[in-house]
């Protein structure tokens, strides 16, 4: 370089990277470049320095830096103005240092005005060991801050650290509340925790030489706050707008979902702490009684404008102590960012110790697009409604999910579920193919998504038959999420198909153990077992199950499926009436039809087939329904007319035929092997 000026001068240096940026796209990477120098450019700061010929910027690979040449203020108002700026722009993830020092003005190979020496070196320096959102300040800026202005409120001393050739830089972070990124960098958290590590070492060898007694105490003083369970309760929406329920149940999903992916934490599925929404005057004590929990996690959701405020408490529930308590006061494209908040403070206090992969789980961001991840939210709260106008609502705010991001995995997943299960509702042959399609962008826009593969499987399953494929998928699914009993429980299904009976009971076991408070995975196992013969041992899991849920119908039904294989028809039809005659359910009417057959009640039996013809006028009903029903009257011909239709139409409850006891009688006619053998089973 050449000299323009020899002598040295003070310069305020803002020194700025984009984080993540070698793992973009190089088209991407040139968009985001140019965005961010807009933004940089629209700064009050940064244009005043300017116009005054008091900046030189100089670009720097994925970055750039500010070297102001009055006021030391300039840099950090200059990075406090673009942080504020970029909460418009989640997609940019930046990091920014700051620092004052000597530096010379030289030129660069094209004459152009440069800077070079120890006072951009250092700024540098600071900016790296940052992460996303950190606006690190020198001590030797942050002296200077103080003095000048009411900046002391709004710095922490995050110490002195060895950067880069071991020279010692002292690091303070700038957060004021809503700009800036208040926790500390994961650089120099490690670096503490390797001096911590040194430490317990130390401390070690001294408690080697205490008596066994004391050593004893010591392990259970260290370990006597360390929580290995955990439920998150429905967290209320206290917006007084019941249009924005998805948001707290989106934070209370995201946050069951993502805390029960953690290797050393136990948490309570979504399905099994449902029965505490909207009771206010929950027990801590109770509570974590019945869901064998040693913490809770309760709360609120509010929106306000384009405000979002969760409220959170942690309670331990061995004693209702009060553990820990904050409020997140947030915009509301800042979703993500919260619930990362979130995380990384409760799993603190519940002295959790997270692995760098952990880390990551927590800071996962599925979407970069605020209005995608909230059409996705909303997608999601009408899906869990499992009716068919709330997945018709769910495939409309998926699909504008996708529009507003087209590489949204997540936002494909859910509208391939959404198709999925919208097949009971309308044929086959038109919900399955679009939820195939969903499902195989999904897992081609992000194949480490666990649900994308379990989605994709239930379609191999229960519409293409390909059994190989099936099994891959789950296996996958379990691969890269083995806490997601969602996926061990569909896995035991394809089990079931294929008779594999005693692998279905150990994954239908092992879904259990994730989730021991859910009545649908409590009897799981007996579904096995009733296909297998084993109805005795069905009736036992029904039973225990019952003690879960005395209401249960589903429950009810399956005992009485297998009251019925037992011959004791009476009592499985006084199961069946634990709920309505003839409900508005295809299945439970088959069954009833069934039943009523069974025990001579022809007139019963046909009114049953009448009820399921006038609920074809409203919306599909599965010929197999149909086909049950016949089963009990005898009625070989119908059995098989709609048994071939079950085949024709791709009806999921086709592939059960080889195994279901009810078509037990018919198994010797041809018609039967020639639909089995079809099927490949």
């Amino acid at each position: 370089m050449l000299r323009l000026n020899p002598s040295l001068e003070i310069a305020h240096v803002l020194f700025m990277d984009l984080v993540g940026y070698s793992r973009m796209p190089t088209d991407v990477q040139s968009r985001t470049v140019e965005e961010l120098q807009s933004l940089v450019r629209a700064t009050p700061e940064f244009q005043k320095a300017a116009s005054a010929k008091r900046l030189i910027s100089l670009p720097a690979g994925d970055g750039m830096a500010l070297v102001f040449f009055d006021d030391p203020r300039s840099p950090v108002q200059c990075a406090l103005e673009l942080a504020d700026a970029l909460k418009k722009h989640p997609e940019i993830q930046l990091r920014m240092g700051t620092h004052t020092g000597p530096v010379y003005r030289v030129a660069d190979i094209n004459t152009n005005a440069n800077v070079a020496g120890g006072g951009i070196n250092i700024a540098q320096r600071v900016m790296d060991s940052g992460d996303a959102g950190h606006i690190l300040v020198s001590k030797t800026l942050a002296d200077m801050l103080v003095q000048l202005s009411d900046w002391g409120k709004h710095l922490t001393d995050l110490g002195t650290h060895s950067v880069k050739h071991a020279v010692p830089v002292h690091i303070f972070n700038l957060y004021t509340g809503t700009v800036g990124n208040s926790r500390t960098p994961s650089k120099l958290s490690a670096k503490r925790k390797q001096g911590a590590r040194r430490a317990v070492i130390a401390a070690a060898v001294i408690l080697a030489v205490l008596a066994a007694a004391g050593f004893a105490f010591y392990r259970w003083w260290i370990h006597r706050d360390v929580f290995a369970s955990l439920a998150v309760m429905p967290l209320a929406n206290t917006s007084g707008n019941p249009d924005v329920d998805f948001r707290s149940e989106a934070m209370t999903e995201n946050l069951i979902n993502t805390f029960g992916k953690l290797p050393n934490l136990r948490v309570i599925s979504r399905g099994a702490v449902l029965r505490y929404r909207n009771k206010s005057d929950m027990d801590p004590l109770s509570v974590g009684k019945e869901l064998d929990v040693s913490a809770i996690l309760m709360g609120s959701v509010s929106e306000r404008k384009d405000h979002l405020i969760v409220r959170l408490e942690l309670v331990d529930a061995r004693n209702r102590n009060h553990l820990w308590g904050q409020t997140y006061d947030r915009l509301a494209s800042e979703f993500s960012a919260i619930q990362e908040d979130i995380g990384h403070d409760v799993t603190a206090r519940l002295r959790v110790d997270l692995t760098p992969d952990d880390k990551r789980l927590l800071a996962r961001r599925y979407t970069n697009n605020p209005e995608a991840e909230r059409l996705y939210q909303k997608g999601r709260f009408f899906w869990n409604q499992r009716t068919q106008e709330g997945l018709k609502n769910a495939i409309d705010n998926f699909n504008q999910a996708i529009q507003q991001d087209p590489d949204y995995a997540l936002a494909y997943t859910g509208l391939a579920d959404s198709y999925s299960l919208l097949s009971s509702s309308i044929p086959p042959k038109e919900a399955f193919p679009q939820a195939k399609v969903a499902a195989l962008t999904a897992v081609t826009k992000d194949s480490s998504l666990a649900e994308a593969h379990a989605a994709l499987a239930f379609i191999k399953l229960h519409y293409d038959w390909d059994w190989m494929e099936t099994e891959k998928e789950y296996k996958r699914a379990i691969e890269l999420n083995p806490k997601y009993g969602t996926a061990h429980s569909m896995y035991a299904v394809y089990l079931m198909v294929t008779e594999r009976f005693d692998e279905s009971l150990q994954q239908m076991k092992r879904a259990q153990e994730l989730d021991p408070i859910s009545v649908p995975i409590a009897m799981g196992p007996a579904r096995p077992l009733y296909l297998a013969g084993k109805y005795g041992q069905a009736i036992d899991v029904y039973l225990k199950a019952l003690q879960m849920a005395p209401n249960s119908l589903a429950v009810h039904y399956g005992l009485g499926l297998c009251y019925e294989q037992q011959g004791k028809v009476a009592q499985a039809l006084a199961e069946y009436l634990k709920g309505p005659l003839f409900p508005d359910d295809a299945g439970a009417v088959s069954t009833q039809g069934h039943a009523y057959a069974l025990a001579g009640d022809k007139a019963k039996a046909e009114l049953a087939l009448r009820k399921l013809s006038e609920m074809t006028h409203k919306r599909h009903v599965s010929p197999c329904d149909f086909s049950t029903v016949y089963a009990g009257l005898g009625n070989t011909e119908r059995v098989f007319e709609y048994l071939q239709k079950c085949y024709d139409d791709r009806a999921w409850q086709i592939l059960f035929l080889k195994t279901d006891p009810v078509f037990k009688p018919y198994r010797n006619d041809p018609r039967f092997a020639t639909i089995v053998k079809n099927l490949k089973l």
